[in-house]
Formats: C-alpha cells, structure tokens, sequence
C-alpha cells in the first residue's frame, strides 16, 4: 500500500519534471516521457545519481538570466 502511494505521487512528480525539461529542450531533441523520471518506472536504466544522470546534456540552467522565460511560460 506504500509503494502505490509514493508511486502515484511519483507519477505526479515526474510529469511535472518531463514538462519543464521538454520547455527548455530544442525542437528537435527527443521529447521526455514522465515515465523516464519515474524512479518506479526504472527497469534496468541506472537510478538518480549514476553515471550518465546527473549530467545535463543540452538542457538549459535556469538562472537569473532566463527565469523570467520559465515565469512567462507558467503564468501565461
């Protein structure tokens, strides 16, 4: 009964999560399914903090400079 709980809060979290990495994505980059932030949803793929997962590829750092492109795109 844990496990259904904490994953149905997972599926929320990592919807949330696969939206606001596909905002700052290119056009044509592969799309982020929220089962690919879903640590239920893992299978053999290495969990957070292993080699290959913590880095950030070609998504964009969010800072000071363009917060407010993150702000206009949530408050639009």
């Amino acid at each position: 009964m844990v496990e259904g709980r904490q994953s149905d809060a997972w599926e929320h979290t990592a919807s949330l999560l696969a939206t606001l990495e596909n905002l700052f994505k290119d056009a044509d980059a592969k799309r982020t399914q929220p089962h690919d932030r879903h640590p239920f949803h893992q299978g053999d793929r290495p969990g957070p903090g292993a080699s290959g997962r913590d880095r950030t590829g070609d998504r964009v750092a969010i800072d000071a400079s363009n917060i407010e492109l993150l702000k206009a795109a949530w408050c639009a």
